[in-house]
C-alpha cells in the first residue's frame, strides 16, 4: 500500500528571525486603519464575527488562557481542516505560553502573560509576552539548527515552532514570541458569521444553573451566579460535542471565573440517558493513571438529548497521533488503552444485557447498512463488500460460547479524547452493552493499522498490536486470539468506511481500505 505525504511544510516559513510584527500583520491583511478597536473580552462575539479584529488578554498560567483561546480561535478558523490548525496554529500557541509560564515567568504565579491577538481573513498574529529575563534566541536557534543540545529541559519548544508552517520570530529579548498564522487553504466566505450553533436566547439559563447547583461538587458555589452561557461548535469529527462557557461572579465579591464543560447532542434521549448513566458508574470505577473517564455532570432536562460533562478536550487520540507523526506515540497509547480496556471489561459496570443471537443480529444489521451504503450499482465492489462481510460474519457467529463482558460497544480513535489538562478520557459510552471483547480491541486496532498504512511502516501497526494485547491479557496472549481478532478489525474497518472514509488514505481511500479488509482476514498484516 502506498504511503501518504503529511500535510505540506514549507521549510522557509519557520524562524525568522529577521520579520517584524509591522511586517506580519500587513501580510494578513491587518492595517493599522482597520484595528480600531480592541477587545477586552475573549467571549465577545465580535471576534468571530468581525473581519479584523484584534483581542488583547491577560493571564498567569497557560492552564488560564490557553483553554478559551483554543475555543475561540478554533470557532474564528473552523473552515480549515482540524489538523492544519492544530499543528500551525494551537500547538504553537500551547507551546509558547507553557514556555512563557514555565521559563519566563518561572512558575510566578504573580506575574503575568499577555497574549495579542489580531485575525483576519487570511490568518492571524499572536503575541505572547512574559515578564522573565529573557534568552538569548540567536545562539538557542543556531544549537538548535547544529543539532547540539540547546535546552535545558525537554526541548520539545523549538522542534514543535519549526515543524510548524507558520511564521515565528521572538522580540523584545526573547520574552515576546510573535506566531504569524497563514494557512494556504484561505476562507470561502469570511469567518464563521455567527460563531455559535445555538442562539443565546434558546438557553433557559436558570433551568441550566438550577441543574448544574443540584449536582454534588458543582462549578456554582453557594454564592455563585450564572451570568451568562455560550455554546461553541468543536469541529469534532463526529459532530456531535460543544463546549458551554460559563461565565460565573461572585456575588459577594463580585470576581469572575469562567468554567468550560463540554457538552454532547445525542441521538435520542434514551442514548442520552445511557452514556449519562454508564458515564457516572465509569467514572467512579474506571480513573486508571494515565486515561481516566469524564464526570458527566447533568442531563438537560429542558433538552433531554443533551448532556454535559466536567472536562475540556482540545484533540481525539487521532488528531494527537496524526500531529506527531511517530509510530512510538501510537505503541505507547497502545499499551495505554489495553490497562484501560482490560479495566473496563472487569468492572462489573451495570450495562445492557445481550446475547449472542443478538450481537450477531446486531452485526449483521451494521453490515448490511455498509454494503447499502457503499456499493452505489458498482457490481464489482458490491460483490467483494459482500464477500468480506459474510467472512466476518462466519467467524464472528463461531464465537457464541464466549463469555460477555462490559464493553466500550463503539470504541475507536475519536472516542479517546487528550483533554486541555493533558490527559486523555475514554468517551462516549451511549453503546456500552455486555458482549464481546473483541468489538474494543478490534475497534481500537482498525484505527491503528489505517495511521501504520498511512505511515507506510507496517512496524507501527504489528509492535502496536503487540503492545495493546499485552497489556489486555498480562505477560501471556492466548494463541486463540490471534485467530478471533482479524474478523473484528475487518468488520470495523468497513463500518469507519461507511461512516467516514478515512482522510488519511490514498485517493483512492475505498480501494485502500476493502484491500487493507481483505489482508486483514488473510492474517497476512
Amino acid at each position: 500500500m502506498r504511503a501518504v505525504a503529511r500535510l505540506p511544510v514549507n521549510r522557509e516559513l519557520m524562524i525568522d528571525l529577521s520579520r517584524i510584527k509591522t511586517d506580519l500583520l500587513a501580510e494578513i491583511g491587518a492595517a493599522s486603519h482597520r484595528l480600531n478597536h480592541t477587545l477586552t473580552d475573549p467571549n465577545d462575539p465580535r471576534f468571530l464575527t468581525q473581519e479584523c479584529t484584534r483581542l488583547v488578554w491577560k493571564g498567569h498560567s497557560r492552564d488560564g488562557l490557553f483553554p478559551f483561546l483554543e475555543i475561540i480561535l478554533s470557532a474564528r478558523f473552523a473552515h480549515l481542516p482540524r489538523a492544519l490548525l492544530i499543528r500551525d496554529l494551537l500547538t504553537p500557541l500551547k507551546n509558547g505560553l507553557g514556555n512563557a509560564y514555565r521559563h519566563g515567568n518561572k512558575q510566578d504565579a504573580t506575574k503575568s502573560i499577555d497574549v495579542e491577538v489580531v485575525a483576519t481573513p487570511t490568518g492571524a498574529v499572536i503575541v505572547v509576552s512574559d515578564e522573565g529575563d529573557g534568552f538569548d534566541v540567536v545562539h538557542t536557534l543556531r544549537r538548535f539548527r547544529a543539532g547540539e543540545n540547546y535546552f535545558a529541559n525537554h526541548g520539545i519548544g523549538f522542534r514543535v515552532l519549526d515543524r510548524a508552517n507558520s511564521l515565528v520570530t521572538w522580540k523584545n529579548g526573547g520574552r515576546s514570541l510573535l506566531i504569524r498564522f497563514m494557512p494556504d487553504r484561505q476562507p470561502r466566505s469570511g469567518p464563521n458569521p455567527t460563531g455559535d450553533p445555538r442562539s443565546a436566547s434558546a438557553i433557559d439559563f436558570e433551568a441550566l444553573r438550577s441543574a448544574l447547583a443540584k449536582q454534588e461538587g458543582s462549578l456554582l458555589k453557594p454564592g455563585s451566579v450564572l451570568e451568562s452561557c455560550r455554546f461553541y461548535d468543536c469541529n469534532d469529527r463526529e459532530g456531535d460535542m460543544v463546549r458551554c462557557v460559563l461565565h460565573l461572579r461572585n456575588q459577594t465579591t463580585w470576581a469572575q471565573n469562567i468554567s468550560i464543560l463540554t457538552g454532547r447532542v445525542l441521538a435520542s434521549a434514551i442514548k442520552a440517558r445511557v452514556d449519562f448513566d454508564t458515564g457516572r458508574e465509569l467514572y467512579v470505577r474506571l480513573q486508571t493513571r494515565r486515561i481516566g473517564v469524564p464526570r458527566p455532570l447533568v442531563r438537560l432536562e429542558y433538552e433531554p438529548r443533551v448532556v454535559l460533562y466536567a472536562f475540556d478536550p482540545w484533540m481525539s487520540l487521532r488528531e494527537y497521533v496524526e500531529d506527531r507523526a511517530e509510530g512510538v506515540v501510537s505503541r505507547r497509547y497502545a499499551k495505554r488503552i489495553g490497562k484501560c480496556l482490560r479495566a473496563l471489561h472487569r468492572s462489573g459496570v451495570a450495562v445492557q444485557k445481550e446475547t449472542w443471537a443478538q450481537a450477531v443480529r446486531r452485526e449483521e444489521a451494521l453490515l448490511e447498512g455498509v454494503r447499502q451504503r457503499l456499493c452505489n450499482g458498482n457490481a464489482q465492489q458490491s460483490g467483494r463488500i459482500e464477500r468480506i462481510s459474510q467472512t466476518c460474519l462466519e467467524r464472528v457467529r463461531a464465537l457464541h460460547h464466549d463469555p460477555n463482558v462490559p464493553i466500550h460497544g463503539r470504541l475507536d480513535w475519536d472516542c479517546i479524547h487528550y483533554g486541555v489538562d493533558g490527559r486523555f478520557y475514554l468517551h462516549r459510552f451511549e453503546e456500552c452493552r455486555s458482549s464481546h471483547p473483541g468489538f474494543d480491541l478490534g475497534g481500537f486496532l482498525a484505527d491503528l493499522l489505517v495511521f501504520s498504512t498511512s505511515r507506510g511502516d507496517p512496524q507501527i501497526y504489528r509492535m502496536g498490536q503487540e503492545e495493546l494485547l499485552a497489556s489486555y491479557f498480562g505477560d501471556s496472549v492466548p494463541s486463540i486470539w490471534r485467530t478471533r481478532l482479524p474478523a473484528f478489525i475487518a468488520s470495523a474497518l468497513l463500518r469507519r468506511l461507511a461512516r467516514d472514509p478515512y482522510t488519511c488514505l490514498p485517493t483512492d481511500g475505498h480501494e485502500a481500505l476493502l484491500e487493507l479488509c481483505e489482508l486483514t482476514l488473510l492474517e497476512t498484516i
